[in-house]
């Protein structure tokens, strides 16, 4: 065998052995099984793809989803041994970043959180607030010319 051949052959095995490593030492979440109970705590975490309707039922009445916005992804996080769910929503905006940030910081002061933590850059908007045992994260980014909405929503 050439020298190139067996370097990669090491190559391919190290990316395999990696791979393995990752999925059963570092807790990959694995998908749960069909019927499976998600309101008993489980061994493993959880990340259950959702309904975005179903998601967003998890966050407080009143959160301003824009109507009408092309969902990207919606799923809930459920912690190892743990029965707490956090709920995320990820969509396209029609509107501008500074409109969702006005939209959501009005929204956060009147709904009686208090944002804990923000960052406010040309591209970016980040917003952590708190209320409570409730804990609300909304990031928005501008980029390729479209505005992505972020929203995760958990109640310890």
């Amino acid at each position: 065998m050439k020298k190139a051949e067996i370097i990669a052959i090491v190559v391919v095995v190290l990316v395999i052995a990696l791979v393995w490593l990752g999925r059963t030492q570092f807790g990959v979440a694995p998908e749960p099984k069909p019927g499976e109970d998600l309101s008993k705590p489980a061994d493993q975490e959880r990340v259950v793809k959702e309904d975005a309707e179903v998601i967003l039922s998890a966050f407080p009445s009143g959160f301003p989803v824009e109507a009408g916005a092309q969902t990207s992804d919606s799923y809930k996080y459920i912690p190892a041994k743990s029965l707490e769910q956090q709920s995320t929503l990820e969509y396209v905006s029609q509107k501008s970043l500074t409109e969702n940030a006005k939209i959501f910081r009005d929204y956060l002061s009147k709904a009686g959180f208090q944002i804990s933590n923000k960052t406010e850059l040309p591209d970016l908007m980040f917003y952590y607030a708190q209320k409570g045992t409730e804990d609300l994260s909304v990031k928005i980014k501008t980029q390729d010319e479209k505005v992505s909405v972020s929203a995760s929503y958990l109640r310890r």
